[in-house]
């Protein structure tokens, strides 16, 4: 997954840009970003990257959306194109509000589940990823809700909660994740965490999960780790009160990528460009400011491989078609994973609108 550079500092010129915890990628060399200071600004930002080795040429941020009431403490982001808005995690009070993209303004709110919600969620410990696929929502709280038991030890990595809303808005499908363990205590620091800070879904049923952790060297670094998790197989966990029990399957995790940084908190990550070789660039952002302990704010270039291209390309030929909508007819009114598009646990109407939305498109 790598491109063999270094994170890139974002140029930032007189613009008060900082600790950026989200980021989206809007098409061409454009891309959103969100930071959890408190700052009611949606950052725009320019990235180019070389289609041929998926290195970032040049970043810089070139100006911002003041957006009323954005978020106490905004952790992520999503792009709803279609829709021209934007929705955001607010950490601090576990909401997750769309805005538009025109003027800011506030249009609506998605319901969370009441699981994830004060006094369930430890503080600073919860909504902070955030992703969207074909109007699918998914989010996880960073470390164990209270009901779910203790959060990351060295001997022991924490449950979490990934929760994917369906194409309406509603909550869908919730699933249980295991973050890895601490490393190893620090005798410098009293802040050793490891928890998921971001969700990247790349299909219906699929996605990428960051984590970072702190601690584990003699002076204290961030670990990142990028994991593809499947939900072929988990458990749906939306009706269990407590993980901490068990009595379920979690989602099973693949190891793509790791990368330990002595001063870059990467805590976003967004899918951008399609490269020469048919690969995707992959950005992270870093929760940096001038410096901070977080150090300054940065960009990591990766490039992934072998994505899924489309989901409703049900048949992988290539084109949203016939044969895509055959399969879906032939599934309709069943729990078919594969032709249930919209993740609400059934294939019916939504499903279809989903396919006829992307008919003719070339993947």
């Amino acid at each position: 997954m790598g491109t063999g550079q270094a994170p890139v500092n974002i140029a930032i010129g007189k613009l008060a840009v900082q600790e950026l915890s989200g980021i989206a990628w809007t098409g061409g060399a454009r891309y959103l970003a969100i930071g959890d200071n408190g700052q009611d600004l949606l950052w725009d930002l320019s990235v180019t990257i070389d289609p041929a080795t998926g290195r970032i040429g040049t970043a810089a941020a070139t100006g911002s959306l003041a957006i009323a009431g954005l978020a106490a403490d905004g952790e992520g982001i999503a792009l709803l194109a279609d829709r021209g808005s934007v929705l955001v995690s607010d950490e601090a009070v576990g909401a997750i509000r769309e805005f538009r993209l025109s003027d800011g303004a506030l249009v609506g709110t998605l319901p969370v589940p009441s699981v994830y919600l004060a006094p369930n969620v430890r503080p600073n410990l919860g909504l902070e990823s955030l992703g969207a696929h074909e109007g699918m929502v998914w989010t996880i709280n960073e470390e164990a809700l209270v009901s779910d038991g203790p959060v990351s030890t060295t001997g022991a990595g924490a449950w979490v909660r990934v929760q994917r809303f369906a194409a309406d808005g509603a909550p869908a499908s919730q699933w249980a994740y295991r973050v890895d363990p601490i490393s190893a205590v620090n005798p410098f620091t009293t802040l050793e965490r490891s928890g998921a800070v971001d969700v990247l879904p790349i299909g219906a049923g699929a996605a990428l999960v960051l984590e970072r952790e702190l601690g584990g060297a003699v002076v204290p670094d961030f670990r990142s780790r990028i994991y593809f998790v499947d939900i072929e197989g988990a458990s749906d966990v939306s009706a269990i009160a407590s993980l901490a029990g068990g009595g379920f399957t979690p989602l099973a995790k693949t190891l793509l990528w790791q990368g330990d940084f002595a001063m870059q908190n990467f805590e976003g990550i967004t899918l951008g460009p399609a490269l020469d070789d048919g690969c995707r660039s992959l950005l992270l952002v870093s929760d940096g400011s001038t410096g901070g302990s977080q150090g300054t704010t940065s960009l990591l270039a990766l490039r992934i491989c072998g994505l899924p291209a489309c989901s409703a390309d049900i048949d992988a030929s290539g084109a949203v078609d016939a044969g895509d909508l055959a399969i879906l007819l032939g599934a309709w009114g069943s729990p078919n994973p594969t032709a249930d598009l919209d993740g609400d646990g059934v294939v019916a109407g939504g499903d279809l609108a989903m396919l006829l939305g992307a008919w003719g498109r070339l993947v």
